[in-house]
């Protein structure tokens, strides 16, 4: 057996031993990225100064705000969604990726309809009050979505489970 040959058969046996570990760990390390993305953005002095207005922090009293985004709260916000949550993104996508692969439209299309109203908010077009309640739309489209597809795939599971006629 010539080297090369060899090597691509340890090669094939490594992926073929390592692969579930690998890919627990994989998943793992992902959701350990995302939690720590997920504290930056919760300490940054950016999202300590609007915690209070958007979001799932946001006071009770804000979803029926007529009140929008001044200069200032423009500026944070920017900064907030361009340096700090957008790069969180990469985690849940690559862990939708690889656990509920046909969720991954619905949750690119909610990312994109909640960038759309980031800057209408950061523009001063949209009120805090419609941007909550248009969050917790796209929310509940991206929760139900994925409980279909998790529907589907139970389903899948347990016919296949069936006896054959």
């Amino acid at each position: 057996m010539t080297i090369f040959v060899r090597f691509l058969l340890f090669f094939a046996v490594c992926i073929v031993v390592s692969s579930p570990a690998a890919a627990q760990r994989s998943i793992d390390g992902l959701e350990r990225a995302w939690k720590e993305c997920q504290a930056k953005v919760n300490a940054s002095p950016e999202f300590l100064a609007l915690k209070h207005k958007i979001g799932s922090r946001a006071l009770p009293t804000m979803a029926s705000s007529t009140e929008t985004a001044t200069p200032e709260e423009g500026r944070l916000l920017q900064i907030l969604f361009r340096d700090l949550v957008m790069p969180c993104r990469r985690f849940p996508l690559e862990l939708t990726r690889r656990r509920l692969p046909p969720v991954v439209p619905f949750l690119e299309a909610a990312h994109a309809k909640f960038d759309a109203n980031v800057e209408q908010l950061i523009a001063g077009r949209m009120t805090y009050g419609q941007f909550i309640r248009d969050d917790e739309t796209i929310n509940a489209e991206l929760d139900d979505a994925i409980r279909r597809h998790e529907c589907l795939a139970v389903d899948d599971v347990l016919l296949s489970d069936l006896p054959k006629k």
